[in-house]
């Protein structure tokens, strides 16, 4: 998203920089950092709005699409980018057309009786795992395609091992710039020769295959699970792969006859159009601290979880909060401290920093971590259900 900028504020921008606060009396540090920032992106030729998509609240992601919409009608080069998470959540975002809790109420409601998981572990994200488990032990089949020991393909009633994206065939992804990507095969999988001669020597016996090679990407795998429930003729179900993801999003169409390397960029809406009309600040803030979701770099992503060497790299993990909250609820840093959440306590040392925000209580997403007990997000944590252990 890039402004042309130069001229005058139409109607429905003047009507939402109206709307914006003039100042935060109730806390004179941010008003201070504001004005700093102020003056920064006064003196700046082409500010660009970060905006993370995970950790924020919902209304986040379209209050910054508003103020970089306001920025690129005053000056030239503006612009905007998300912070998307995990891989290829860009090119999923395009085609996706429910939400994991309309899918989730389906299956609690009894309307979905079988499940195919492809790839995806929805224990590893859902906020609320006691709920997803209640769901998926209700299903009367659940059928896991995935490369790693999930704990869904432990739960799951038939399991059908895959490759990994660089092991069988070619691919393509969408970086978090909405640019497709390529891949290219560049191992093919097999049984490890410690499991085959006790990694002294590969086996001297010739054939025509890869011992433990057996295992085909999950697009083969739903093909020939298609064919078999359909009656179609094989192959049906991939025919025209491309055509279908441009029919659910026009976007796609420029990957067909495109090289590698393609922008896809949704459709644009008018440049003055502004989801937020009215900052509402007349609801009182409830008491206790706001629980904020992180990601760490070493321990969240569920694929690094499994690798002994990534494994490594990770540190014990803490929650957060600044100076100020931990001084008036009498903690300390490095106390075991428990937070009393909606589905039981999660319990970590505590880190104590004056470089974040006040109010919040930072939780990291970690394999340790059994932080998945909320019924909603984004919760409050009342100050009495906040304690030291």
């Amino acid at each position: 998203m890039n402004g042309n900028g130069g001229g005058k504020l139409s109607k429905n921008a003047t009507r939402f920089r109206d709307s914006l606060p003039e100042g935060y009396e109730q806390n004179p540090d941010l008003q201070n950092i504001m004005e700093d920032i102020a003056r920064k992106l006064r003196s700046s030729k082409k500010p660009v709005i970060v905006c993370g998509t995970d950790i924020v609240r919902e209304s986040t992601p379209a209050l910054a699409a508003d103020v970089a919409n306001l920025f690129c009608q005053v000056t030239e080069g503006a612009g905007l980018f998300y912070l998307l998470p995990g891989p290829n959540a860009f090119g999923a975002g395009l085609l996706c057309s429910e939400s994991q809790s309309s899918a989730l109420e389906a299956v609690e409601s009894g309307k979905v009786k079988a499940l195919v998981l492809v790839e995806q572990d929805p224990l590893w994200g859902c906020r609320d795992r006691l709920r997803m488990e209640h769901a998926l032990n209700n299903l009367k089949q659940l059928i896991v395609l995935d490369y790693v020991p999930s704990s869904s393909a432990q739960k799951a009633h038939v399991v059908l091992p895959t490759t990994t994206l660089f092991e069988r065939t070619a691919a393509t992804f969408v970086n978090q710039e909405g640019r497709a990507q390529k891949t290219r095969p560049l191992h093919r999988g097999g049984t490890p020769l410690s499991l085959i001669s006790g990694a002294t020597h590969p086996p001297r016996t010739f054939l025509n295959e890869i011992p433990g090679g057996d295992p085909r990407a999950a697009h083969e795998v739903l093909s020939e699970l298609y064919t078999a429930l359909s009656g179609e003729a094989e192959g049906s179900l991939l025919k025209d792969l491309w055509g279908w993801a441009a029919e659910e999003n026009a976007v796609f169409k420029a990957v067909i006859s495109s090289p590698d390397g393609i922008r896809l960029v949704p459709e644009e809406i008018s440049r003055d159009h502004f989801f937020t009309t009215q900052i509402d600040q007349s609801q009182p803030r409830k008491p206790g601290l706001e629980l904020v979701l992180s990601d760490r770099t070493f321990g969240t992503e569920e694929l690094s979880a499994y690798s002994r060497f990534a494994r490594q790299g990770e540190t014990p993990p803490r929650f957060f909060m600044h100076s100020d909250d931990a001084a008036r609820l009498g903690l300390t840093e490095g106390e075991k401290t428990a937070l009393y959440l909606e589905r039981g306590e999660v319990v970590l040392e505590l880190g104590i920093v004056s470089n974040m925000a006040a109010g919040v209580i930072v939780v990291p997403r970690h394999r340790e971590v059994r932080w998945q007990k909320l019924e909603q997000c984004p919760a409050i944590v009342p100050d009495d259900r906040i304690r030291k252990i």
